[in-house]
């Protein structure tokens, strides 16, 4: 009889080895000589109920941000916010595609022995990396400055100035996953959350809450909990010369971040695009509707993006020691898991949504309440694209995730118009469900032709 499994790495076969001693403490033996225990089993549940428990921290007070600023802002300042935190998003997925996300396939793999050194070498581009997102934002600060719109033109400064610390903390969080120790980034998430919450209450005690002030307290916390956690990861600064040398990530970096970099600024395009044209079509108070409600979304896309950290590395051991085998089997169960989760967080919504859009908001998005059944859709769809988009990206086949993303930006520009035209704020959620389910379809497709290449 066979059970199929995997853990951290191990080979996806394993079998009883019949009635005398097949599972002896709970233990399964492996036909290689390997072994899965039931601590070993209950470590990794863990380990996922520590990763869920801190990205829900510190998006969690990133939602704070968002519902004290939507609650005590006008709409039209809101959606200002919304609109220039969008385009450090776009910027901030070069960040990612360059530094983070090819730090969980090599630290995870070619580096995991020598993981302190090679950490060190991804902090000194990360200033490189975030100078030039900074002189970014603080250029489009001084456009929007010189077409008369202040309140952009204030968000972004603010932007500029946080932007660093923000993604420097995005960096080194991510760290503590490849080594596989999310409760120290835990840890560091609980803390955060009690600064953001301090500094907010302190600036609304003195009434000096606005989007520019609530963006320089996100980029101060992130400073002070990042350096709590170079003191746990201890990187090693040396010069880069050796093994490995800045020439060698760099090598690997552009290997694998040539396509990443694309991939990840359209799924920014993608994820922001409706942002951006409805607050050209309908404007800002729009915009800040339309935001209101998917901040209530916002805990199940952090909840599938905490396992998409853990599944990433995990799955990049699991392909360097086993290869192709378990490709097919891995995208489906990581796909249904996840939609599954998501799917009862929508029925959830469908039945509670407009009432917590009420209470939240004190009414003052009520006419678009409505949007939470939509919305609230649009994790289900994402959670069955992750699988697939997982297994590629630890095969290092960046370049399929990015013709996924590429696809589904250009769907989502051509027709955009269309929905936000003729059904205004509400076209523009369906437009994203339909958007979402063509990448579905498409990621699954790249990933069937890549299974038959093998």
């Amino acid at each position: 009889m066979a059970l199929q499994t995997k853990v951290d790495g191990l080979p996806s076969q394993t079998s009883y080895e019949g009635s005398h001693g097949a599972q002896q403490g709970g233990m399964v033996r492996l036909t290689t000589g390997q072994e899965i225990t039931l601590s070993r089993l209950l470590s990794w549940a863990q380990k996922g109920g520590l990763a869920i428990v801190d990205q829900g921290l510190f998006s969690g007070a990133n939602f704070i941000v968002n519902v004290l600023l939507a609650r005590w802002l006008e709409p039209a300042q809101y959606g200002a916010f919304i609109l220039a935190y969008s385009m450090f998003l776009f910027l901030g997925a070069v960040h990612t595609a360059v530094l983070t996300e090819p730090m969980a396939v090599f630290g995870a793999g070619k580096y995991a022995e020598k993981f302190r050194e090679y950490l060190g070498i991804l902090i000194y581009g990360h200033w490189g990396v975030t100078g030039i997102i900074a002189l970014v934002l603080a250029l489009l600060a001084l456009a929007f400055w010189g077409l008369h719109s202040a309140a952009m033109a204030r968000v972004l400064v603010g932007l500029a100035l946080a932007s660093p610390f923000i993604l420097f903390l995005w960096l080194v969080r991510r760290a503590f996953y490849v080594t596989l120790r999310p409760e120290w980034s835990a840890v560091g998430g609980v803390l955060y959350v009690l600064l953001m919450i301090a500094g907010l209450y302190g600036l609304y005690r003195q009434q000096w809450l606005s989007s520019t002030s609530a963006l320089l307290v996100m980029g101060g916390s992130s400073l002070v909990v990042s350096m709590g956690f170079l003191g746990l990861l201890q990187p090693s600064w040396s010069s880069g010369i050796g093994n490995p040398s800045v020439g060698m990530v760099l090598s690997d970096h552009w290997r694998y971040g040539r396509w990443a970099v694309s991939s990840e600024a359209l799924l920014a395009l993608h994820n922001n695009i409706y942002i951006v044209i409805v607050t050209a079509l309908l404007g800002f108070a729009s915009i800040a509707a339309l935001k209101a409600v998917q901040n209530l979304v916002t805990p199940v896309g952090q909840f599938i993006n905490a396992l998409t950290l853990l599944f990433v590395p995990n799955s990049a051991r699991h392909f360097s020691q086993n290869g192709a085998s378990a490709l097919m089997t891995d995208a489906v169960s990581i796909s249904v898991a996840l939609s599954l989760a998501a799917f009862t967080y929508w029925l959830m919504a469908v039945i509670a949504g407009p009432t917590v859009v009420n209470m939240l908001y004190t009414g003052k998005y009520d006419e678009y309440a409505g949007l939470i059944y939509y919305v609230a859709f649009v994790p289900v769809l994402t959670a069955l694209r992750v699988g697939p988009n997982v297994i590629q990206k630890a095969a290092q086949r960046s370049d399929l995730v990015l013709i996924t993303h590429l696809c589904t930006t250009c769907f989502s520009f051509l027709t955009a118009w269309f929905f936000i035209i003729f059904m205004g704020v509400f076209g523009a959620a369906i437009g994203m469900n339909i958007a979402t389910l063509l990448g579905v379809v498409i990621a699954w497709f790249l990933l069937c032709q890549q299974k038959k290449a093998k």
